[in-house]
């Protein structure tokens, strides 16, 4: 039997880590008051152990905590099972205690190490590094590790909502001044009745009527009909229209390029109020960092990078920031994107920029 023993402390994402990695039938949680409230959704991370234990030790004695871990230690066998100590977390001291445990009985002892994207091992005749870049981690779970509940519900799709993405996808340039206006009315918002028509220029004969009941939408360029539609009810063409297009069509580059591990569309934080106050236009996993991609088909205004910045800071600091756009923000937005180390990613070049894209970390 397989027993991954660990400290806990600020980062739960360390004991899942190790714990994906090294699949124990048993899972073992050192904890301190102060950390004691980490358990709950670790307990719901690792339900895939046979079993998860908790033993509480303190967090600055040296003695108490090392003959804790030794009486651990001694509980589980190790002469007929396999013991690996995660000494990553805790305290320093509660660090060199496991440590000097691990020396003492001769166990294999792992720290992860998030900047590098590697598991170490210690305790043999070399060290080994493990990658953590082929781990396979849902974004989900990753949230749940570090206690946010997350809403994935299945969202209502428009019958013609591939055609307009596809549509869009190669032709929103022409079409963008047209397309803004209508979403900087706010239609779904509102729900006052709408009309325009196009009679001059490259895109002429282009035009929408929205009311409450219906929305028709014609989309001309040079003369040929790419699009012409008519829905009834409206909202979901209109909900494509007014910017999900873009977050449809850069989650599917996303998947195709096979660069990042389980990507998710359109997931919700569950607060305690049931109101899902954010919403996270695409989420994925490059190795053990979650990325945030937040799509924009018209302009990047400071209160986006302010959204994004507190969404690091509640999610932690190994969570990276990606800002897609058609077109590329000002110079004075470009520095506050840099300033705060959101990645902007242009989305007619996305596929070449995603694979420019560093394993590195800026954040850490």
């Amino acid at each position: 039997m397989k027993i991954l023993m660990h400290l806990i402390s600020g980062q739960n994402s360390q004991v899942y880590i190790a714990h994906k990695l090294y699949k124990p039938d048993v899972n073992v949680l050192f904890y301190t008051p102060a950390s004691e409230r980490n358990l709950a959704p670790l307990k719901i991370a690792l339900k895939d152990s046979k079993l998860t234990e908790e033993v509480r030790i303190h967090a600055f004695e040296y003695s108490r905590i090392k003959s804790v871990i030794a009486d651990a230690i001694k509980k589980h066998d190790p002469g007929n099972h396999e013991i690996i100590l995660n000494f990553t977390g805790g305290t320093k001291i509660q660090s060199v205690a496991m440590y000097e445990n691990g020396l003492a009985s001769g166990l294999k002892m792992a720290y992860v190490n998030s900047e590098q994207h590697n598991i170490l091992e210690l305790g043999g005749s070399i060290p080994v590094k493990h990658s953590t870049l082929d781990i396979a981690i849902n974004p989900v779970d990753y949230l749940q590790v570090n206690g946010q509940k997350v809403k994935d519900e299945k969202e209502a799709v428009s019958p013609n909502s591939k055609e307009l993405v596809r549509v869009l996808s190669t032709t929103f340039n022409h079409f963008s001044k047209f397309l803004l206006e209508f979403a900087s009315k706010e239609p779904l918002r509102h729900n006052f009745p709408l009309h325009k028509e196009v009679n001059a220029g490259e895109i002429a004969g282009s035009g929408y009527k929205f009311t409450s009941q219906s929305f028709y939408l014609k989309l001309m360029f040079k003369g040929n009909i790419l699009f012409e539609m008519e829905e009834k009810p409206g909202r979901l063409l209109v909900e494509d229209v007014t910017g999900k297009w873009l977050e449809k069509a850069v989650y599917k580059s996303i998947c195709e390029s096979g660069l990042f591990a389980e990507v998710n569309m359109n997931l919700k934080i569950e607060y305690k109020s049931k109101e899902y106050k954010n919403e996270f236009d695409i989420l994925a996993m490059k190795g053990t960092d979650l990325c945030i991609f937040e799509c924009k088909s018209g302009k990047v205004k400071a209160s986006d990078i302010d959204q994004l910045v507190a969404l690091r800071s509640m999610l932690g600091r190994f969570t990276r920031l990606f800002v897609v756009t058609w077109f590329k923000p000002g110079t004075t937005m470009l520095e506050r994107l840099a300033d705060n180390n959101i990645t902007p990613l242009s989305f007619p070049n996305l596929k070449m920029e995603l694979k420019e894209i560093s394993i590195y970390n800026p954040n850490i």
